[in-house]
């Protein structure tokens, strides 16, 4: 937790030894970037099935994985 937002806790809070870690919690995968994407429907329709069928957990995750996969092949 960044030194600014810690005075933010709730009193109770402040005391625990998690609050002041920093490392606490899920490790960044990266830079987030919220974006919209228009495709066709059948383009959507058709991705969300290949979600399904890969067992991914999300849109953002099938995607992360497309767009890693297509720079890792391009260095």
């Amino acid at each position: 937790m960044p030194p600014y937002k810690y005075n933010l806790l709730p009193e109770h809070l402040r005391h625990s030894n998690s609050a002041k870690r920093e490392s606490a919690g899920r490790p960044s995968l990266g830079i987030t970037k919220k974006l919209s994407l228009t495709l066709p429907k059948d383009i959507w329709d058709k991705i969300e099935k290949e979600i399904e069928e890969k067992e991914l957990k999300s849109m953002s995750a099938y995607l992360r994985r497309m767009i890693l996969n297509h720079y890792k092949n391009t260095r």
